[in-house]
C-alpha cells in the first residue's frame, strides 16, 4: 500500500518547491497529500489541514522566511499548527529549512510576525532533525534521500507480523531471564491492567519495553488471570494488524472475507471472547494511524485490558515512561554480566553514569567487561580516549544520551579491526540485517572471515544470529540502536558499494530454482531497499537488473523469477513499477513495455485482473507506437488471459486468436504454446471439449519440444481439468500427479497450490474425502500464503462441495459463502456464477427449495451475462429440479 506524505508549507513563495515535492513522491512511489489537491470541506484551512493529517503516514515541511496564513481565533498559523499536529499523532517529521545566506526575493519575507517565524524555526531545531536547502534542484535531491532514507528505516522493522496466543507463562515472546530494575514499574502496569486500562510502555530504544511487557504477561499468566494475545505491531496499518489478531486462531480469512473496519473488528473481538484472552499485547508500535484507528473501532472489547510498547508517544493511552534505570538497578544489571563486587566500586557507578543508565548500553558495557577482562575503571579510560566522535543514533538527541554512541565508539574501538568493519558495514545496507555473504560482497573479504567477525560481534551484544531453517540461510541482524548508529557512518559510497554488493549477491542465485530461494529470501528486504535507492541516485540499469532477476529473468528463455514462483506478488508490484519508471528514465520505451507487461501480470497474481488490464493497455499502445508486432502480439495474449479469469469467454477467445496469429508470424514458439493453453482453457469454459483438448495437446506438445517442464506441468493440470470434466477421475489424478511432481522440482510454489487443489476436487470425485479435504487444505495454505485470492476462493468452493457430498451442510454453506465474497470482492464475475450455484446446490440438500431457487436464478443470469451457455443449460436443469419439489409440496 502507497504511503501518504503530508507536505506542509506556506504557499506561494514555495509554489515551486512545492511542486518538486509533490514530484518526488510520485517518482517514488508516495502518495502526496498537498492543498494544491485538497476538495472543498465546508471548514476552515486549520480544520481541513488536520483531517488531512489524520490519513498521512509522514510529515514533510518546508519553511522559508514566511510564518503563513493565522487563521481567525488561533495564535499560531495554520503551517506551525500542522507541524505541532504531526507531532502529536506521532507522525515521523522530516523538515526543510531555507539556509540563512541563500539569496530570497525581498518581496518573500514576512517582517511583520518575523518573531513568531524565529520561534517556530527554533522549535524545530529541538524537535526534529532538520535540513537546510537553497535551490530547487538543491530541495529535490535532499527529500529524494530523506524519502529514501525514511523508507529503509521503515523496511528495518517490517516484515511478518508476529503474533502469539500465549495461554502458558513460556509462551510469552522475548520473556527476559531476568527483569532488572523494573520491579516498581512492573507493580505499576498491574495496578492499572487490574483495572482495565490500556497502558502504554514508551521510551527510547533499548530501554527495555519489550522485556517489561513480556515479564509482566508471564506473570499474569502464571497468576491464573488468563491467557495473552502478543501481537508485534510494527508499522502495519490497521488492516494488517487485524488479520494477524486473527491468525493465532487461524481465522485471519475470516477477517478479511469482511467488509468494512466495523465487522473485521467485530470478528476480532469474538475471538478475543471466545478465547478467553484477558491481556493484549501491541508490541513495538509505529504506526499511529494505525493503532488509533484499531482501537476506535473497538477490536478489542472495552473489558480487556492493552500494553502497548513504542518509541513514540500515543494519545488515548495511560502512558507510563520507561526511562533510563535507576542506578542501583542498573549497577545490578552490569554486574549480571560481571562481577558482584562491583556494586560497591566507584568506578563502575561513574561507568553507569557515564552510560545514561540506559539499558541496552549497560548491557553491551558488562559484555565487554567481562569478554575483555577490563575494569569498569579501564572502560571508562577507553571511553575517554576513543578516537572519534559521531552524531548520536537516530532519536537520540532528545534524551540527550550522547554516551550511548560513546559506547558503541568503545565497543567498535576495543575490537579487531576486522570485527570493527563488519558491524560498521551493516549501515550501508538497507535494513537492519545481512547474511555473510552479502557482507563478504560489500567488504571482498573470505565468507569465513566475516562469519568469524558475526560470532565476535554476538558475543558482544553487537549483533544476532537468525534462526537458520530451509527457506532461509543463516543471516544476522544488529539492534536497532546499533544500526541507527552504523547508518550514521555511512557514507554515499559505502552505500554504492551496498548496491552493488546486492546485484553482484543477486546475480550469484539469479536462476529461479529452488536450490537458490533460500539464499534469496533472506536477502529479499535489501533487495528491495536497494532497487528503490538505485532509482533514487540514477541507476536505472540496476533498478532493471532487479526486476529482470528477480521477476522476469530477459536473459534467458524463461520468464518466471523467484517473485513469481514463490508468490511474492506484492513486492513484484513495487519492484516492476520502479523498474518501468526506470526505462521511462532511460528512454528505453521497449523496456518499459516489458515491464508493464510484467506488472500487469503481478496485479493478476493478487487477483486485481482489470488493474492489470489497465497496465497491459499501456504496454499495448507502447508496442503499436514502435511497430513491436511481438510485444503486440504478447500483450494481447495477456488481456486474453485477464478476459478468459473474468469469465469473459468469448473475448478472450478473439485476443487470443490474434495473438496466436502473430507468435506464429514472427516464430514465437513460447508465445504460440502460451496461446494454444488459453485458448483451450478459454473453450473449455463454453463447454466445447474438442476444441480445449486440441489446443491444450498442441500447447504441450510445443512445450516438450522447447523442454519447458514448467510449461509440460501447466498443459498437463489443464488437460487434466478436462479429464475431471468428463468423470475420469483416474486419468485426471494421474496427470495432476505428474504436475505437481514438477511444480515441486521447479520451485514454483503457487503451481503447486494449484496442482494440489486438483488433486483434491479429484479425489472427491472418487468419494476419497479423507485424502480430498487433505490436499484441499494444504492448497488453501499454499493459496494464502502467495497471496492467490482466486485460487483460494477455488479451494474454499471445492471444501465446501467435499462438505456437501458427506452431508455437512452447515460447514459447505460456511466455506460457499467465503468464496462467494472473494470472489465479489475480486469482481471475479465467473467465480461468483460458481460460488452462487454452489450455494444453490446447498440448500437444495437442505430442502429449503425457496432460498436454493433464489441462488440458482442469480448463477444463471451470472452465467448468461458472461455467454457460457453450458453452464446456463445446467442451472436451467437445477431450476426446474427446484420448481418441480416447491410445486410438489
Amino acid at each position: 500500500m502507497s504511503k501518504s506524505v503530508f507536505i506542509s508549507s506556506t504557499s506561494l513563495d514555495l509554489k515551486k518547491y512545492r511542486q518538486a515535492a509533490i514530484e518526488v513522491c510520485l517518482n517514488l512511489g508516495f502518495t502526496p497529500i498537498a492543498m494544491e489537491n485538497f476538495e472543498a470541506m465546508g471548514v476552515g484551512a486549520t480544520e481541513g489541514s488536520k483531517r488531512k493529517l489524520k490519513d498521512a503516514d509522514l510529515y514533510v515541511g518546508i519553511i522559508a522566511h514566511r510564518y503563513g496564513y493565522i487563521e481567525s481565533g488561533h495564535d499560531r498559523s495554520v503551517t506551525e499548527i500542522e507541524f505541532d499536529y504531526a507531532g502529536e499523532r506521532g507522525l515521523d517529521r522530516l523538515c526543510f529549512i531555507v539556509e540563512p545566506t541563500y539569496r530570497w526575493p525581498k518581496t518573500a519575507y514576512d517582517r511583520r510576525n518575523a518573531e513568531k517565524l524565529a520561534e517556530f524555526k527554533a522549535k524545530i531545531d529541538k524537535s526534529v532533525i532538520r535540513s537546510l536547502f537553497t535551490t530547487v534542484d538543491d530541495f529535490r535531491q535532499k527529500l529524494t534521500m530523506a524519502l529514501v532514507n525514511w523508507q529503509e528505516w521503515r523496511t528495518a522493522r517490517s516484515g511478518e507480523l508476529d503474533a502469539v496466543f500465549a495461554t502458558l507463562p513460556d509462551d510469552v515472546p522475548n520473556r527476559p531471564e531476568a527483569l532488572i530494575g523494573r520491579d516498581e514499574l512492573a507493580a505499576e502496569v498491574n495496578s492499572l491492567l487490574d483495572k482495565g486500562k490500556r497502558v502504554l510502555l514508551q521510551g527510547f530504544g533499548g530501554m527495555g519495553k519489550t522485556a517489561l511487557a513480556a515479564a509482566v504477561a508471564a506473570e499474569r499468566i502464571a497468576a491464573g488471570k488468563g491467557a495473552v494475545l502478543w501481537l508485534r505491531a510494527g508499522s502495519e496499518d490497521r488492516d494488517g494488524l487485524l488479520a494477524a489478531m486473527a491468525r493465532p486462531f487461524n481465522a485471519q480469512q475470516t477477517v478479511s472475507k469482511e467488509t468494512g473496519s466495523a465487522n473485521q473488528a467485530r470478528v476480532v473481538r469474538l475471538l478475543l471472547a471466545e478465547h478467553r484472552v484477558k491481556l493484549v499485547v501491541l508490541d513495538d508500535a509505529w504506526n499511529a494511524r494505525a493503532l488509533t484507528q484499531l482501537l476506535n473501532v473497538n477490536a478489542i472489547p472495552s473489558g480487556i485490558p492493552v500494553i502497548v510498547t513504542s518509541r513514540s508517544r500515543f494519545t488515548g493511552l495511560t502512558r507510563l515512561d520507561v526511562g533510563r534505570l535507576e542506578r542501583p538497578a542498573s549497577l545490578e544489571l552490569l554486574c549480571h554480566y560481571g562481577e558482584p563486587e562491583w556494586r560497591s566500586e566507584p568506578d563502575a557507578d561513574a561507568l553507569c553514569e557515564k552510560l545514561g543508565d540506559h539499558t541496552y548500553a549497560v548491557r553491551v558495557a558488562g559484555l565487554t567487561l567481562a569478554l575483555d577482562g577490563l575494569t569498569p575503571s579501564e572502560l571508562l579510560e577507553r571511553i575517554a580516549a576513543a578516537p572519534w566522535k559521531l552524531a548520536a543514533p537516530e532519536g537520540a538527541e532528545e534524551e540527550g544520551r550522547t554516551s550511548v554512541e560513546e559506547l558503541l565508539n568503545t565497543s567498535l574501538y576495543g575490537l579487531d579491526p576486522e570485527a570493527r568493519a563488519v558491524f560498521l558495514a551493516f549501515g550501508a545496507f538497507f535494513t537492519s540485517s545481512a547474511t555473510p555473504e552479502m557482507l563478504s560482497l560489500y567488504m571482498n573479504i573470505e565468507v569465513n572471515a566475516v562469519e568469524d567477525a558475526l560470532n565476535r560481534l554476538q558475543r558482544r551484544g553487537l549483533a544476532e544470529r537468525m534462526t537458520e531453517s530451509g527457506e532461509r540461510v543463516i543471516e544476522y541482524r544488529i539492534h536497532d540502536l546499533a544500526y541507527s548508529y552504523a547508518r550514521s557512518q555511512a557514507t554515499p559510497e559505502d552505500q554504492r558499494l551496498a548496491l552493488d554488493a546486492a546485484t553482484n549477491y543477486l546475480q550469484r542465485y539469479r536462476e529461479p530454482r529452488p536450490e537458490n530461494f533460500a539464499a534469496l529470501r533472506s536477502e529479499l528486504d535489501n533487495f528491495m531497499g536497494a532497487a528503490t535507492y538505485a532509482l533514487a541516485v540514477g541507476r536505472y540499469n540496476d533498478v532493471q537488473r532487479f526486476a529482470d532477476w528477480l521477476y522476469r529473468n530477459f536473459d534467458t528463455d524463461t520468464s518466471e523469477g523467484f517473485l513469481h514462483l514463490q508468490g511474492y506478488a506484492t513486492l513484484a508490484t513495487s519492484l516492476l513499477s520502479q523498474a518501468a519508471a526506470a526505462s521511462e528514465a532511460l528512454r528505453q520505451p521497449q523496456k518499459q513495455a516489458y515491464y508493464l507487461g510484467s506488472l500487469g501480470s503481478a496485479y493478476r497474481d493478487l487477483g486485481q485482473v482489470r488493474a492489470g488490464m489497465k497496465v497491459y493497455r499501456q504496454a499495448l499502445k507502447i508496442y503499436r507506437d514502435l511497430h513491436d508486432t511481438a510485444g503486440e502480439g504478447i500483450t494481447l495474449g495477456r488481456l486474453g488471459i485477464a478476459y478468459r479469469l473474468l469469465g469473459q469467454a468469448q473475448p478472450a477467445i478473439e485476443h487470443l486468436e490474434q495473438a496466436l496469429a502473430i507468435s506464429r508470424q514472427v516464430g514465437d514458439n513460447r508465445s504460440e504454446g502460451i496461446n494454444l493453453a488459453n485458448l483451450g482453457i478459454a473453450y473449455r469454459l463454453l463447454g466445447n471439449v474438442d476444441a480445449a483438448i486440441d489446443h491444450l495437446q498442441q500447447a504441450l506438445e510445443i512445450a516438450r519440444r522447447r523442454e519447458d517442464v514448467r510449461g509440460e506441468a501447466i498443459n498437463l493440470g489443464n488437460i487434466g481439468d478436462i479429464y475431471r470434466d468428463m468423470h475420469r477421475q483416474d486419468d485426471a489424478i494421474h496427470t495432476y500427479d505428474r504436475a505437481l511432481t514438477i511444480a515441486r522440482e521447479t520451485g514454483d510454489r503457487r503451481g503447486e497450490g494449484i496442482n494440489m487443489g486438483r488433486l483434491g476436487d479429484a479425489y472427491r470425485g472418487l468419494k476419497r474425502y479423507d485424502q480430498a479435504i487433505s490436499f484441499l487444505a494444504e492448497a488453501l495454505s499454499i493459496a494464502r500464503e502467495t497471496g492467490d485470492k482466486r485460487g483460494e476462493a477455488i479451494n474454499l468452493g471445492r471444501m465446501g462441495d467435499t462438505y456437501r457430498d458427506q452431508g455437512q451442510l452447515e460447514q459447505a454453506i460456511g466455506h460457499h459463502e467465503r468464496a462467494l465474497k472473494i470472489a465479489q470482492q475480486m469482481d471475479d464475475r465467473r467465480g461468483e456464477g460458481y460460488s452462487l450455484l454452489d450455494l444453490g446446490a446447498d440448500y437444495r440438500y437442505q430442502g429449503e427449495y425457496k432460498r436454493a431457487l433464489e441462488y440458482f436464478q442469480l448463477s444463471r443470469a451470472v452465467f448468461e451475462g458472461l455467454g457460457m451457455t453450458n453452464r446456463v443449460e445446467h442451472v436451467d436443469n437445477c431450476i426446474a429440479d427446484v420448481r418441480a419439489k416447491l410445486d410438489g409440496g
